[in-house]
């Protein structure tokens, strides 16, 4: 169960951690994650929490390596391309970050529309209560 919670977490994590509700349940979850990292599991366990404790102290932002098969001369150049950037203060030019949890933004779209939607629709209903409320006024 607790990998599933870490797998959960991972997924939804920065949307949750967006509200104040959600921002009481992160709390929660990350102190008992915390409490269940200094028992007797094992170290994938014991790993997968961390990662998820990592993940939100970064701000759910994940770092990846996608790497393909190379040469022994292309790891020799990437390796003096990394040591280059590490050097000027800049990071890793090899890895990918990415929000952990974030909402995807087709989603986001979709909100944004139903928002504006219901926005239209209390226009409408207003201004034909108005209209309403005039012609009643006008037949008094």
């Amino acid at each position: 169960y607790i990998e599933c919670l870490c797998t959960l977490m991972r997924n939804i994590g920065k949307t949750l951690d967006s509200t104040e509700t959600g921002k009481q349940y992160i709390t929660t979850f990350l102190d008992r994650m915390r409490e269940l990292a200094g028992l007797n599991y094992g170290t994938r366990i014991k790993f997968a929490i961390e990662g998820i404790l990592t993940l939100h102290e970064r701000g759910w932002v994940e770092t990846s390596f996608k790497e393909k098969a190379k040469t022994r001369s292309e790891i020799q150049a990437d390796a003096k391309r990394e040591e280059a950037a590490k050097s000027r203060g800049e990071r890793n030019p090899f890895a990918q970050s990415a929000i952990a949890g974030a909402r995807p933004s087709h989603i986001e779209d979709q909100i944004l529309d139903e928002q504006r939607s219901r926005a239209e629709h209390r226009k409408i209903a207003a201004a034909r209560a108005k209209r309403e409320q005039e012609k009643r006024e006008a037949e008094e």
